[in-house]
C-alpha cells in the first residue's frame, strides 16, 4: 500500500495551492486531512472544498468553531485523536502543513516527530526579523489579563499532554524542513538558526501564476490591503480604524485617475465599521469575497501597511506603496529593499498616488529574490518524497 501524505488546511487559499501539488503527488501517495475552519471569516469556501474532493482523502477531520477555553482544548485533542488513530493505523511518509506556530500545527508536527515522521512546512507570509517578534511580545505581555490567559492555555495544553513548542520566530519550530519563498528568505533564516538544512528555497506554488499578470494592458486602479492587525496583533480598533481613514483621505486628497479597492482580511473583525467609513469616501470601494489574484489584473499601484500580498503585487507588476506613519510595527518593510516607495501620512500618500507614474516597478529579476516562480511545483515534490 502506498503510505499517506497530511495535509492541514486553515483557509481556502492553502487548498488551492495544494491542487496542483495533488495531481503530482497521487501517484507515491495516498492522502489525509485536516479542515480547520473554526474561524468562519478567515476559512470561507474551505468547507465546500472539503466537500468537493471528499473522495481524494482516505481520512478527513473538519473542525468547526467551538466557544471559550474548553472548545479550543476540545479541538486539539480530537487532532490528536486523529493524528495518533492514522499512525496506528497506515505508514505515513510526511506532513504537508502552511504554517509552523498554530496550535493546531506545532500539535501535528510535534506527534509526528515522536512517530520520527516528516513534517514539511511551506512558508506562507512574509516573516519578520527575530528583534520585531520579540518587540510585539513584549507589547501584548503588558496587557496583564491577556498575558494570564496565553499562560493558562498553554499550562492546560502541557497537562492535557500537549507539551509541543511554538514558535517564537519563523523556524523556531520543530518541524523538518521550511520551504522558502525564495532565496532572500533562506538567507534571513539562516542568519539565526544553526540547523542549515531545514531551510529549501522552492518558491510557493501561491505565486507561480501571478508573473502573467505583469502583462496585462488595462492597470488603472489602486488596491489598498490590511491585514488582520486587531486580531493577530493586539492593536486597537480606534488604531486600525484611524490608520484605514488616514489612506482613503489621501486617496481622496490626491485625484487618482482610478478607484480605491480596499481588500479587507478574512480575519478582521471590524468590517461592517470598514463599509460604513468608506461610504464617506467617493471612489472607495470595500472587498471582502474576491481574491486578491483575481483583483491585480487592473492594479497599477498597491498600498500596504504589512502584508505579504507586497510580494503578490510585485510579482504581477504593481507598484508598491508601504503605509508608515509609525502607528503600527512594519516588521518587513519592502521599501527597505528598493521594493516599494513608502509614506507616512496622508498628504505624502497623495503626493505618491499623484505621481505614481514615477515610483519604480523593481525588476521581475529582482523580486524572484523574494519570490521564486521557477520550477517550484517540482521543488516542493522533491523535497516532500525524501
Amino acid at each position: 500500500m502506498k503510505p499517506f501524505l497530511l495535509f492541514v488546511f486553515s483557509n481556502k487559499t492553502q487548498f488551492e495551492t495544494a491542487i496542483p501539488l495533488f495531481t503530482l503527488l497521487k501517484a507515491q501517495y495516498r492522502f489525509a486531512a485536516i479542515f480547520n475552519v473554526s474561524n468562519a471569516n478567515y476559512a470561507k469556501g474551505l468547507d465546500a472544498y472539503e466537500r468537493q474532493y471528499a473522495q481524494m482523502f482516505a481520512y478527513r477531520l473538519s473542525l468547526g468553531a467551538s466557544k471559550g477555553l474548553r472548545g479550543k482544548i476540545g479541538r486539539l485533542f480530537r487532532v490528536k485523536g486523529f493524528v495518533k488513530g492514522l499512525l496506528a493505523k497506515n505508514t505515513v511518509h510526511a506532513s504537508v502543513q502552511f504554517t509552523e506556530g498554530a496550535d493546531i500545527d506545532w500539535l501535528v508536527i510535534g506527534l509526528l516527530k515522536e512517530a520520527r515522521v516528516k513534517s514539511v512546512v511551506i512558508q506562507w507570509a512574509v516573516t519578520w526579523e527575530p528583534s520585531y517578534y520579540d518587540a510585539l511580545h513584549r507589547m501584548q505581555g503588558s496587557v496583564r489579563f491577556a498575558a494570564f490567559k496565553r499562560k493558562i492555555v498553554s499550562l492546560a495544553k502541557v497537562l492535557i499532554g500537549m507539551p509541543y513548542p511554538t514558535m517564537r520566530y519563523y523556524g523556531d519550530g520543530a518541524s523538518d524542513y521550511i520551504l522558502t519563498m525564495g532565496e532572500f528568505w533562506t538567507e534571513q533564516f539562516l542568519r539565526h538558526h544553526p540547523y542549515k538544512g531545514k531551510f529549501v528555497t522552492t518558491g510557493n506554488p501561491r505565486f507561480v501564476s501571478l508573473s502573467s499578470l505583469r502583462r496585462f494592458p488595462d492597470k488603472r486602479h489602486i488596491l489598498f490591503v490590511t491585514g488582520a492587525a486587531t486580531v493577530l496583533y493586539g492593536y486597537t480598533k480606534r488604531k486600525h480604524l484611524q490608520d484605514i481613514e488616514e489612506v482613503y483621505a489621501g486617496y481622496r486628497k490626491s485625484g487618482a485617475r482610478g478607484k480605491l479597492i480596499h481588500k479587507v482580511h478574512p480575519r478582521d473583525k471590524y468590517r461592517e465599521e470598514i463599509v460604513r467609513l468608506a461610504e464617506s469616501f467617493d471612489g472607495v470601494e470595500v472587498e471582502t469575497e474576491a481574491s486578491v489574484e483575481s483583483l491585480l489584473p487592473e492594479i497599477f499601484v498597491t498600498i500596504i501597511i504589512r502584508s505579504t500580498v507586497g510580494l503578490e503585487a510585485l510579482a504581477a507588476g504593481s507598484r508598491l506603496i508601504v503605509y508608515n506613519n509609525a502607528r503600527q510595527m512594519i516588521g518587513f518593510n519592502y521599501a527597505s529593499y528598493g521594493l516599494a516607495h513608502e509614506v507616512q501620512n496622508a498628504e505624502s500618500l497623495a503626493s505618491a498616488l499623484e505621481y505614481s507614474d514615477m515610483i519604480v516597478r523593481p525588476s521581475f529579476e529582482k523580486v524572484s529574490l523574494f519570490i521564486k516562480t521557477e520550477r517550484v511545483l517540482e521543488d516542493v515534490c522533491d523535497v516532500i518524497a525524501r
